[in-house]
């Protein structure tokens, strides 16, 4: 069994890895499959917590409160019932924010209306039709 440090280098290795594609995902689909590596949720929730109040901070000038809010909620809530595991919801929830971005972008543009309220509008939009199907996973 490989030693607790051994294992946190690996996790520091698949997280900080500058490569995108698919040789580093392969590398943390592994890490992640290992059954030696323990993972621990309340250190998990805490990480994804840390990023979210991250994307916050630094989305907040750029965005404006509404628009900050209805693209990380909106697509989040509708995606947890939309898939099942933690990379499927994490890839719904991306898609649904471009979807709603482009869409409110289009509307925006169609109708003359202002950009921000548009993404919001369709996030939301996209965010209720999500909901209206019952969650995966529950009978």
């Amino acid at each position: 069994m490989r030693s607790q440090s051994a294992r946190c280098d690996d996790w520091r290795r698949a997280i900080s890895s500058s490569r995108i594609g698919s040789d580093s995902e392969l590398q943390l689909t592994e890490l992640i499959a290992d059954p030696a590596v323990e993972i621990r949720p309340a250190r998990t929730d805490l990480a994804l917590l840390a990023v979210l109040a991250v994307a916050t901070v630094a989305a907040v000038q750029g965005l404006g409160n509404l628009l900050l809010v209805a693209l990380i909620l909106a697509p989040a809530a509708a995606a947890l019932n939309l898939a099942q595991r933690l990379p499927a919801i994490l890839a719904v929830a991306a898609g649904l924010a471009a979807v709603a971005g482009i869409a409110g972008l289009v509307i925006s543009y169609r109708f003359g209306l202002a950009a921000g309220a548009s993404v919001a509008l369709c996030a939301v939009a996209l965010s209720g039709l999500g909901l209206l199907k019952p969650k995966l996973g529950v009978p």
